[in-house]
Parts: C-alpha cells; structure tokens; sequence
C-alpha cells in the first residue's frame, strides 16, 4: 500500500533508522491500522447520525413547523414572492433542514414554499451550508434548531407510544 510506504518512510526520518528494523515497521502498521480505524469510525458515526435524524423527522411538516415558530413567522409570509432579508433567511433555512434531513425531492420542497423552482432549493441549500461555515451565529442557531426539532419528535413519539 503506498500510504504504507509513505508512513513507513517518514517515521524512518524522524527516528533515523535504517530500513530493516522490526521495531519501525510494527510502528508504521499501528499508525495506519488506527488512522484508518479512527477514519472509519469518524465516517460511520456521522453516517449513523444523519440517519437517527432521518428518522426521527419523520414529517416535513414538523421541520417547517418549528422553524416558523422559532422565528415568529408563518407559512404565509415565508411562501409570499417577498425578497426581505428575513423572509430569505427564514426560507433558506426551511429549505436547507429539508434538504438535508427529509427524502423530499427538491422539486417538492420549491413547491411548497410557493411554488419555487428546484434550483432555488439548491440556492437555499448551499447559501445556508456557507454561511454556516463562515459566521458562527448562523451555525449555532441552525444546529440548535435542529437539537430542538429532535427534541420535540422525540418527546411526541414518547407521549404517542408511553410503553417503547
């Protein structure tokens, strides 16, 4: 494996070992077996996740839902033909949190916030995921939607099944 080699070649000029030693070569086997293990798990507890999430937000509706409360605002304005700051970003985030935790096509997000075409879903989705890495704000206030949303679904199901 050339990772192998790489890793192996590297340890051997910080330790300043000749090729041959036992000791470098278990050492290079270890630091690849656990980098790739760590990567794995890394990978699978993301991918497990998401889908916790997917299925935990079972309904659109409840997304939507709890965004326009957050906010204050209801579908009526989020959905009008407005272009106010406010309004944009309330329905950036809607349609960011659908995109990413429903299996709504985009063709069905856009109509429901107006009749909005699929490529302004994808508007919304990336504009949101940007501002989310470059303002702090932005990235907190969507991850505590998403914790409240999860929250609130989980307390529903609780109180719809009280024996699960």
């Amino acid at each position: 494996m050339n990772m192998n080699k790489d890793v192996e070649k590297e340890v051997r000029s910080i330790l300043k070992c000749k090729r041959g030693n036992g000791l470098v070569q278990n050492l290079v086997e270890y630091i690849e077996k656990n980098y790739l293990r760590r990567h794995e798990i890394l990978a699978y507890s993301e991918a497990s996740a998401q889908r916790r999430v997917r299925l935990l937000l079972d309904s659109p509706d409840k997304i939507v839902e709890h965004v326009l409360r957050h906010f204050h605002m209801d579908m009526d304005q989020v959905s009008s033909k407005s272009r106010r700051r406010e309004l944009v970003y309330v329905r950036h985030v809607c349609m960011y949190l659908l995109c990413k935790y429903t299996k709504l096509s985009l063709k069905k997000i856009g109509r429901s916030f107006g009749g909005r075409d699929h490529t302004t879903v994808i508007h919304a989705a990336h504009a949101i995921q940007d501002q989310m890495d470059t303002d702090p704000v932005v990235r907190s206030e969507v991850i505590r939607l998403i914790r409240e949303i999860r929250l609130t679904v989980i307390s529903r199901k609780e109180k719809d099944n009280p024996n699960t």
